[in-house]
């Protein structure tokens, strides 16, 4: 649940940008827009500076701290450093290389499926760039509005998180080879909003879901770890994405085929995702 509120500004971008790029491009060529936009995220400077502990608060809590809840804090702290130290058992865990593999996949698939998806709608449908980038919007505003139901379903007790995540895979190819096939922008409307009721949640599942088999095995503490390690291998995937599904393009001089390779890659995730499931629940079964 904190995971999907705290990445709620994503949707929030992505139901925003759109209209504000293709704006940006048509008023003030593409050179103008590279400037505006490195203006605009210079500002993230700012926001990053604000981000720590009021001095006032810290004082306060150490003023409120008993001597022994304070002894208590220190101990606790020394044992997660002890455990947050790199510890190479994980790669002794099927399950992270399934995991990594898995959200590479994903994230070159999602970035495959959603591409094109505004250069399609204006070929397709004969759209402006405004309306066409409206598109993405309206992803975006679905994305957002699905974030915390999917949060708090996640939370629940009786939820398999792994397999939460693979159902929302599946939809989310589903939708990617579906968007296609839409006789005229309408429809296409009406699967970018199902296509966004299920993009937000794969985000924060993929982060929750490699706490929870982390947590089964007790190597928790590997948490940031492992993320760096997902990080890294889900920009060279991106990275590969966009310069093969540009190259499928210029080829076929068509925008659909990227939508059915998206799909097919994240209905493979999801699968693998599904699989981690299995693994984890047996090692829980099993007591390993």
């Amino acid at each position: 649940m904190a995971t999907q509120i705290g990445s709620c500004g994503t949707s929030v971008g992505m139901l925003l940008f759109p209209l504000i790029i293709a704006w940006l491009l048509e008023t003030f060529t593409v050179p103008g827009y590279y400037l505006i936009l490195g203006g605009i995220y210079l500002n993230l400077l700012i926001a990053g500076a604000l981000m720590h502990t009021p001095k006032s608060k810290e004082a306060k809590i150490i003023a409120e701290k008993k001597e022994e809840k304070l002894i208590a804090n220190q101990e606790e702290m020394e044992e997660n450093q002890t455990t947050a130290q790199f510890d190479s058992k994980i790669f002794s865990l099927p399950e992270l290389y399934l995991y990594l593999l898995a959200q590479a996949i994903l994230n070159g698939g999602y970035f495959a499926g959603v591409l094109y998806v505004s250069p399609f709608s204006q070929s397709a449908y004969s759209l402006t760039p405004v309306t066409a980038a409206s598109m993405i919007t309206i992803m975006g505003a679905s994305e957002l509005a699905c974030r915390i139901p999917i949060g708090i379903l996640s939370d629940r007790d009786w939820m398999n998180r792994h397999y939460f995540l693979c159902f929302n895979c599946l939809n989310l190819s589903l939708s990617f080879f579906l968007l296609p096939l839409m006789p005229s922008n309408i429809h296409f409307a009406f699967v970018c909003i199902y296509s966004g009721a299920f993009q937000g949640g794969w985000g924060g599942l993929s982060f929750v879901t490699l706490s929870d088999f982390l947590k089964v095995v007790k190597l928790e503490g590997q948490l940031m770890s492992c993320v760096g390690l997902s990080t890294a291998f889900n920009g060279i995937s991106c990275m590969i994405v966009s310069v093969g599904m540009g190259q499928i393009v210029q080829s076929t001089g068509s925008y659909i085929l990227p939508f059915y390779i998206g799909g097919a890659m994240v209905a493979l995730a999801g699968l693998l995702s599904g699989l981690i499931g299995i693994i984890s629940s047996r090692r829980t079964a099993n007591g390993l």
